[in-house]
């Protein structure tokens, strides 16, 4: 039982070594992201936060990637996360992989002394290690960038830099308030005057004559004038009367 246990034990050892071996790197976290006012000050002092900072200064900030685990880091990769807000506190982030070692990151804030954004400035991106500084793509705050196999020890650690800068806000065009159109005023309507209509005139018609005003009615004449001599009697008697 015991010689089948000890080729066993071996075995597992051999097909476990590569993954103890690409397990043994590790990155140094703190405080490994910062920045400088690339306009405001001539020496980098590299700090975080990094105060007073104008719009259309320059920034250029710092990654320092050590490994600190017994082996060779291996496809080490490094990517920024810039913010892409408007504000005065602006807090981007980086982060470092590996395949053989768990994922670091670290934020760096940049206090703004008016409302801007931080924007990225391309064809400054670089690293420096042993052997001296060497270009970077773009690409640093997009998909990242790889630095390739970072060996053991704080004497081959690597300096990641680039720059951007502080762009003011756009200010939001106000919508103008609309005019209210005045609601006109009705003219009333004048009610015409009625014309009196005149009283129609028969025509051809005249008033009744007056008879002349005399002692006796009209049909009395007649009769008296039936009767003859009596009758011109009475009749110039009643006359003048």
């Amino acid at each position: 039982m015991k010689k089948l246990l000890i080729p066993t034990f071996i075995l597992l050892t051999l097909l476990l070594s590569p993954v103890l071996v690409l397990a043994a790197a590790s990155f140094e976290g703190g405080d490994i992201f910062r920045a400088y006012n690339n306009t405001k000050q001539d020496t980098p002092s590299w700090v975080d936060p990094l105060n007073n900072v104008d719009v259309r200064n320059v920034i250029e900030y710092q990654i320092r990637v050590t490994n600190q685990g017994e082996n060779e880091a291996q496809n080490v990769g490094v990517r920024v996360d810039l913010p892409d807000y408007c504000g005065n506190r602006e807090v981007a982030t980086v982060h470092l992989t590996a395949t053989n070692a768990g994922e670091v990151t670290d934020t760096a804030i940049v206090n703004l002394t008016s409302v801007g954004k931080i924007e990225y400035l391309p064809g400054h991106a670089r690293y420096i290690d042993a052997s001296g500084e060497h270009s970077l793509s773009d690409t640093i705050t997009s998909g990242g960038v790889n630095l390739g196999n970072i060996a053991s020890g704080n004497a081959h650690t690597v300096q990641v830099l680039f720059k951007a800068w502080g762009v003011p806000c756009p200010t939001p065009t106000p919508t103008p308030t609309p005019t209210p159109t005045p609601t006109p005023t009705a003219t009333p309507t004048p009610t015409p005057t009625p014309t009196p209509s005149s009283t129609p005139q028969v025509l051809g018609t005249e008033a009744p004559r007056e008879l002349p005003k005399t002692g006796l009615p009209l049909a009395s004449v007649g009769v008296l004038a039936g009767l003859g001599t009596l009758g011109t009697y009475l009749f110039k008697r009643f006359k003048l009367a």
